[in-house]
């Protein structure tokens, strides 16, 4: 929840407090005339629907003001699907060599934003990227392709992720991929293991996925396990020339 959610959160549950269902109900039709969009305004009411819930909790209100606030319908999200030859074309793209690496770090490691941010030098040894605070709260081991070697020594980001962020939309936008998100970017990634016909477990460790049937499956897979996956990638260089990881010498990992 950001900041500004958290005000929102907090000035409904003083409506709620000291009104009722009708009040609450206004707020929520001012949201949905707001000129945003469809996702936008319903993130917002989700807002008010948890303030609503929680304030009945808390024996502010008699009865749950929010449990009639209807969230309202959404466009099916439309997947932009990522070339090869497209990833290297997004990094040369992009004008700055933070932004580059920001970039770079997604499409060859899966990492969400935030896992991205905090990286600091130590977290990277004998070729593999340690994640210490994920999402999930559990850390996590990346091999390092050979593809994102010449990115290492960018980190940590010194820029604020706005502004890598805006790096990354210029370089999107350069090459006309409305639509296309950061963290497509993970996806991107994912399906390249997947297509490579490695096991989901495999790439559940990789990605830090938190489901229990994956849990199960990935528990004991080991940095090794993880390192052959990523080898068999197909991924392009920044000359824009596509190729196949190489398994690096010893010494190297």
């Amino acid at each position: 929840m950001t900041q500004q959610d958290f005000a929102r959160m907090t000035a409904v549950i003083d409506l709620c407090g000291t009104a009722g269902a009708h009040e609450a109900a206004a707020v929520a039709k001012r949201v949905r005339a707001m000129p945003l969009s469809p996702s936008t305004r319903n993130r917002r009411l989700c807002v008010i629907k948890a303030a609503c819930k929680y304030a009945k909790q808390e024996g502010l209100t008699p009865e749950n003001f929010g449990r009639d606030i209807d969230l309202l319908p959404e466009p099916p999200g439309r997947d932009v699907v990522l070339s090869l030859d497209q990833i290297g074309q997004l990094i040369r793209a992009c004008p700055d060599p933070a932004g580059q690496a920001f970039i770079a770090f997604a499409a060859y490691t899966g990492m969400r934003q935030g896992e991205v941010m905090a990286l600091k030098r130590a977290d990277v040894k004998d070729g593999v990227i340690w994640i210490r605070n994920s999402k999930t709260g559990k850390p996590r081991a990346v091999p390092v392709v050979e593809a994102l070697k010449p990115y290492l020594g960018v980190i940590p980001f010194a820029a604020h992720k706005r502004t890598l962020y805006a790096l990354f939309e210029q370089a999107r936008d350069a090459l006309g991929l409305d639509g296309l998100r950061y963290h497509d970017l993970r996806h991107y990634f994912a399906s390249i293991l997947v297509n490579n016909q490695q096991d989901l477990g495999t790439v559940g460790a990789i990605l830090g996925h938190q489901s229990t049937q994956t849990t199960r499956r990935y528990a004991h897979h080991s940095v090794e396990a993880m390192r052959k996956a990523m080898r068999a990638i197909t991924i392009p260089s920044t000359d824009g020339r596509a190729r196949k990881t190489k398994a690096p010498k010893k010494e190297a990992f």
